[in-house]
């Protein structure tokens, strides 16, 4: 447990808090893929499953790397806004 005095960096925070927030995140009914600094995903909430079907999470946690995935990076050619968007900084809109 945290003490209140304590200060959490945001990425403490999380992994304080990851079952709360995946909780909160399932209620948005927009889809959500979580992804960690290194590019690798950790969630996907229920919108994400209906609007994407792909239902089977166990397929993506721990085994799928935005970063390193040759579709996304080199077939979408989305690679510079991919590591815009792990570098903090937020993307408006992607024409593809």
């Amino acid at each position: 447990m945290v003490k209140k005095s304590e200060t959490l960096s945001f990425d403490e925070f999380i992994a304080h808090h990851e079952r709360l927030l995946c909780e909160l995140l399932e209620l948005f009914p927009a889809p959500i893929h979580l992804f960690r600094g290194d590019g690798m995903s950790v969630f996907i909430n229920s919108a994400f499953k209906e609007q994407s079907g792909f239902h089977n999470m166990s397929l993506l946690a721990g085994k799928f790397n935005l970063l390193t995935d040759p579709y996304h990076n080199e077939v979408l050619n989305f690679s510079g806004y991919i590591k815009k968007v792990f570098s903090g900084a937020p993307i408006h809109s992607v024409t593809v």
